[in-house]
């Protein structure tokens, strides 16, 4: 498979050389492989011509894969370049829906809000086509991923982001915050496209809906949702002094946080209720070299979601207090780790930029207000950690919900 390095941009040295490389692990590159082996080019080619006025394209060397997709330059005769986005394994009905949810979800960011996501020319749901695979062409955001260009800084210490761009890339991506949190719609679920152009929600795989409720998602989530990780991971992975506890906190969880969102206690903000990217890691936001957002790709899983599930994008978020040991922290709760104390310092100081931009697009302040109310991070960012596996203590964070 041929790769090629970018030749130098012309815009001052803003954005970053382009590195985009294939994956090593023997699997994921055999998967790589027969999919560039698979793919006529020619047609994902014509397609792109076809949407863009007629005009020639042509594919470059430029290749580069994620766990479910593999992506290629195209590049059009007056130099405008677009991204194929394909499919790496065969498609199926279940992963057609997830494509089209996606494109559907782009579509909506587009349509309602300035938020920075590549924009959608064409798309093949299914292998069905010319191309021989499943495809959408996007617009192609000229950076790095985050994660990449800081890479190039030898920085040691929490946030990744080097030091001297990190208010930049921050307060960037505070706008960016603002703008997708401003795309709702008054049901919990995702987004889908009607008959007549217009934006619905549908249900969520898995877990049913749409939700009219936040309190009703959190009991249907509840009653589906699995920890990843059995008994015996977990007494190998967790000291002996306290993983009956934990294994008992990890059973209990679901039932325990269906019964608080019938309680009333929580969950009861209402709607319309807001998007919330599923994965917003440094490697899907994507940078010019002094850390600006050009745009947050991969939007896989997305869907609206109850307000009290809203949080920090995740290169910015902590584990919370409560599932961790009481003695790693202090008699007021602040952490006793220097670099936890500077992860806590710079989520207060995004919430407080989140505020800025909201008053900057003449937006509420629903999102800043999440953010800055610790007690609704730590329960959100515990839901969301619960099916990703994260060991600790979930009766322990209960017991201070139930009883605050």
């Amino acid at each position: 498979m041929p790769q090629v390095t970018m030749p130098p941009n012309q815009d001052g040295g803003l954005l970053p050389t382009l590195n985009w490389a294939i994956t090593n692990h023997p699997v994921i590159r055999a998967q790589v492989d027969d999919c560039f082996n698979r793919t006529n080019w020619e047609a994902i080619c014509e397609s792109a011509s076809r949407a863009n006025s007629g005009r020639p394209c042509k594919t470059l060397p430029d290749c580069i894969n994620g766990g479910n997709n593999l992506a290629r330059l195209l590049e059009f005769q007056d130099g405008t370049r677009w991204v194929a986005r394909i499919q790496l394994r065969e498609s199926t009905p279940e992963t057609s829906r997830k494509m089209q949810t996606e494109i559907d979800t782009l579509a909506f960011l587009k349509t309602a809000t300035n938020a920075p996501v590549p924009q959608v020319f064409a798309f093949e749901l299914d292998g069905a086509n010319p191309a021989g695979v499943a495809f959408v062409l996007l617009e192609f955001l000229p950076g790095k991923t985050a994660m990449d260009e800081a890479r190039d800084y030898n920085w040691a210490g929490w946030g990744l982001i080097p030091r001297q761009y990190r208010q930049t890339f921050y307060r960037s991506m505070a706008a960016a915050h603002v703008q997708i949190a401003s795309a709702r719609l008054p049901q919990i679920g995702t987004v889908t496209r009607d008959a007549y152009g217009g934006f619905i929600v549908g249900p969520i795989p898995g877990i049913g809906g749409p939700f009219e409720t936040a309190a009703s998602f959190i009991q249907a989530w509840a009653a589906t949702i699995k920890y990843p990780y059995n008994e015996d991971y977990l007494r190998q992975s967790v000291p002996s002094s306290v993983v009956d506890e934990i294994l008992k906190g990890v059973d209990e969880f679901p039932g325990r946080l269906a019964k608080l969102a019938s309680s009333g206690k929580y969950f009861t903000s209402k709607g319309p209720f807001p998007i919330r990217h599923a994965d917003l890691f440094h490697s899907n936001v994507i940078v010019t070299k002094t850390f600006n957002v050009l745009g947050v790709i991969d939007w896989e899983g997305a869907c609206t979601v109850p307000w009290e599930l809203v949080d920090a994008p995740c290169f910015l978020s902590t584990i919370p207090r409560l599932l961790n040991p009481p003695e790693q922290y202090d008699e007021a709760g602040r952490p006793l780790d220097s670099d936890e104390v500077g992860m806590w310092a710079d989520e207060e100081a995004y919430a407080a930029m989140v505020r800025e931009a909201e008053r900057n697009a003449h937006a509420d302040h629903r999102l800043s207000n999440m953010l800055a109310d610790k007690d609704a991070q730590d329960l959100a960012r515990t839901i969301h950690l619960f099916p990703q596996g994260k060991a600790g203590f979930y009766g322990r964070a209960l017991d201070y919900f139930e009883n605050k």
